[in-house]
């Protein structure tokens, strides 16, 4: 991740460059611009992932800048350095599409929060763009129209994202985890690994899976076990202890502490009320 500072006081920069910590997030910091033109051809020149700008440049404004990215639908994520608190300034700053709107004096955690935050919706927004394109690969694979690519890739690109995101009302980055849970959730994963597999940090996920569904990562996960725990203790003779290891719990009590919770009963009685039923069945 490339990131550009602008601003016309190179002390400014330098300040900005070392509260970021950029080198230790593992960004490259590119020689700082020092007007709002010169930012903005570099913008366009470079394309860095990240412009920090002050708000008030020589030639042209740092809103002025963030308008012009946002008109060109160039990538850059744009944070607004600025000594005015004025609500208007940073509805401006919103309306342009600024990803942060920072007030001087800069705070170091502020601003590596807001870097830190931006770095995750960049790993987010790649993920997806990648899993889309394997999965437009894949399409045209599967309907062998690989001649006809030029003319169908617009229309097959929405089908694959409609296909992708099962259910529109979440984020592209839970439907993209959720999915990945519904097919291995009887493997040894959990909230790492679901992170992982999503390109993001696991308290990332955490924060948007817990807003979008109103339960954690490992809770989904604990759910999807207990149903097929059910399954398994009605449709075969493994023993408790056998279906809990299999779903990843090797302490029985506390699998049947959290099939309890699920299901209002152990294990040991849900089997038993299965075996109950069906005997009241033959009977009749």
């Amino acid at each position: 991740m490339r990131v550009l500072i602008a601003d016309d006081e190179e002390r400014i920069c330098e300040l900005i460059k070392f509260l970021g910590n950029f080198q230790e997030e593992g960004m490259e910091c590119l020689p700082f611009a020092k007007t709002g033109k010169e930012a903005l051809e570099r913008v366009e020149k470079e394309l860095p992932e990240l412009l920090i700008t002050d708000i008030k440049m020589p030639v042209f404004s740092g809103l002025h800048i963030a308008k012009e990215i946002a008109r060109k639908k160039l990538r850059t994520k744009v944070i607004i350095i600025s000594a005015y608190s004025d609500f208007s300034y940073a509805k401006e700053g919103i309306q342009a599409g600024v990803s942060d709107y920072l007030l001087k004096p800069i705070k170091k955690k502020e601003l590596q929060e807001s870097i830190r935050k931006i770095k995750e919706e960049l790993k987010e927004k790649e993920s997806i763009e990648e899993i889309i394109e394997e999965k437009a690969e894949e399409t045209i694979m599967h309907q062998g129209i690989l001649r006809e690519k030029s003319l169908s890739e617009s229309s097959l690109e929405k089908k694959v994202m409609e296909d992708l995101l099962l259910d529109a009302s979440y984020s592209h980055l839970v439907s993209l985890s959720k999915k990945f849970i519904d097919q291995c959730f009887e493997e040894d994963i959990g909230l790492e690994e679901v992170a992982e597999h999503c390109k993001v940090s696991a308290s990332y996920l955490s924060t948007q899976f817990k807003k979008e569904l109103s339960l954690g990562v490992n809770k989904y996960i604990s759910g999807l076990r207990m149903e097929r725990a059910k399954q398994l203790l009605a449709e075969t003779n493994l023993s408790i202890t056998e279906i809990a290891s299999q779903l990843f719990y090797y302490d029985t009590k506390y699998f049947s502490k959290c099939f309890f919770e699920k299901m209002g009963m152990n294990p040991k009685d849900y089997r038993n009320s299965l075996h109950e039923n069906r005997s009241e069945e033959d009977r009749i």
